[in-house]
């Protein structure tokens, strides 16, 4: 198992939801996608959750975040 898949798996199931900067900032992640397909895969519950806010030019911007099914999002904290 890849080291990245794993600090996500952890993560996860300590009750952290990620967004893909999450994952770049915390486990050095390019593409947090293709690690939550691989954990999907081998049986782990992951929901996702679409987030609209604005970034500091007040644009909006979208981005998905995971965390475990069941598990409601921090918004606030994403």
């Amino acid at each position: 198992m890849r080291q990245g898949t794993n600090q996500v798996r952890i993560a996860l199931q300590a009750g952290d939801k990620l967004s893909s900067l999450d994952a770049y900032r915390r486990f050095g992640l390019i593409h947090l996608a293709s690690t939550i397909r691989r954990l999907r895969q081998e049986g782990l519950p992951i929901s996702t959750t679409a987030i609209q806010k604005r970034n500091a030019d007040g644009r909006a911007v979208r981005f998905a975040l995971y965390h475990l099914a069941g598990v409601e999002p921090n918004v606030d904290g994403g």
